[in-house]
């Protein structure tokens, strides 16, 4: 990825990195065979991001950044000791080392979870032959999962701006779309005849237009009560 110019705009940035992170790790993380759960106890926070002269060239970046990912300065704890990697490892790229950071330290201390993920043939042929088909994106898809309060330090990754930690469910975590796809199910199942999910795309069906007005209907107020945002 190229450096970012003070003409560029942090936001269009931050989705081209977002992107190339999918791109180039996608197929090797988001298995349902790698699924797991983040075991309860201490964590140690993950290795600098980079030198304050080299965060110099993303200091524009910054505010956007963490308002993107949503996390907040982390108060001094006795649990945490930030590592400094070797400087000749030290990426360039902070958005992408959020991912491998978490990815490595939480990773490697995770408890398999073997919570199905569902198949995309099956939801085809749920939708059948249904007349009226209508798609949901929820926005920010993980990050509108909170992080419980006594899981919040094992986030924690330090910057040359001081130690953070993120306080909604950041992706790179081989635990998330279990998560999700748990909330998901739990959230349509009174309405399985009618609507699916995978992870955060829902899908609804019917047979006849005031069905399906009346299914999107009772979708979104269960969006609603469950505090969930979907795309426009």
């Amino acid at each position: 990825m190229p450096k970012m110019t003070k003409d560029d705009d942090p936001e269009a940035y931050i989705k081209a990195l977002e992107w190339h992170t999918l791109m180039t790790r996608l197929g090797k993380r988001y298995w349902a065979s790698q699924l797991g759960a983040l075991v309860v106890g201490k964590a140690q926070a993950a290795y600098r991001a980079f030198s304050r002269d080299d965060a110099q060239d993303y200091e524009h970046m910054k505010e956007a950044i963490l308002y993107r990912l949503e996390i907040n300065p982390e108060h001094y704890c006795r649990q945490f000791w930030a590592k400094k990697g070797p400087k000749e490892k030290q990426p360039r790229v902070l958005l992408q080392l959020l991912w491998d950071l978490l990815d490595r330290r939480l990773n490697a201390m995770a408890v398999f979870n073997a919570f199905p993920m569902p198949h995309v043939a099956e939801l085809v042929e749920r939708i059948g032959d249904a007349q009226y088909i209508s798609t949901l994106d929820l926005a920010k898809g993980y990050w509108q999962i909170l992080v419980a309060k006594e899981d919040l330090r094992k986030t924690a990754f330090d910057t040359p701006w001081g130690l953070y930690e993120f306080i909604r469910m950041p992706f790179g975590l081989h635990g998330t779309a279990a998560t999700f796809q748990r909330l998901m199910d739990q959230i349509l199942a009174a309405h399985a005849e009618y609507a699916a999910a995978y992870i955060d795309d829902i899908v609804i069906y019917s047979w006849t237009w005031e069905q399906h007005k009346n299914a999107f209907r009772a979708i979104l107020t269960e969006l609603r009560c469950a505090g969930l945002t979907a795309n426009p």
